[in-house]
């Protein structure tokens, strides 16, 4: 994996319902989807870098969670992603989120990522499959998605 940064602007809204009630009412719950908006962010870093060669980038460890602002519905938290470094299996990050210049939450991130075949060849297809959805889905963020500063 090259050392790369990647850029993703998320805008909060009040009317994200992720589980029951509105999450973005309290702080508690607007920062955990902080934490999985930096988490995604890295995932799709690796994924992109590595040209989709596995299935699954998942969080295997979260450090050093830092919280500053809280993002209110409305404002636009902008996540930064930067490779630290990475072995054959990990892939280690440092996330930031700003919303207007401010930090508002920072981590330094584990991910780990593997195709399902490693560990049951039959499953080689789903690995087929998810692969493709997931290109899918990234040329489809990649229109969408609001340019950064």
């Amino acid at each position: 994996i090259p050392r790369a940064i990647s850029t993703w602007c998320r805008p909060a809204r009040r009317n994200r319902v992720l589980l029951p009630g509105d999450l973005f009412r309290t702080p508690a719950g607007n920062n955990d989807l902080a934490g999985e908006a930096m988490t995604q962010a890295g995932a799709w870093l690796v994924r992109a870098s590595e040209d989709f060669r596995h299935s699954m980038v998942v969080l295997r460890e979260a450090r050093n969670v830092k919280y500053g602002t809280f993002v209110e519905p409305g404002q636009t938290l902008t996540i930064k992603a930067e490779v630290l470094g990475h072995d054959e299996r990990e892939v280690k990050l440092k996330a930031q989120g700003e919303v207007d210049g401010q930090v508002s939450v920072s981590a330094r991130l584990v991910l780990v990522r593997y195709n399902l075949a490693d560990t049951d060849p039959n499953k080689a297809d789903n690995d087929a499959v998810i692969v493709q959805n997931l290109r899918e889905l990234y040329a489809q963020l990649n229109r969408a998605a609001p340019v950064a500063p």
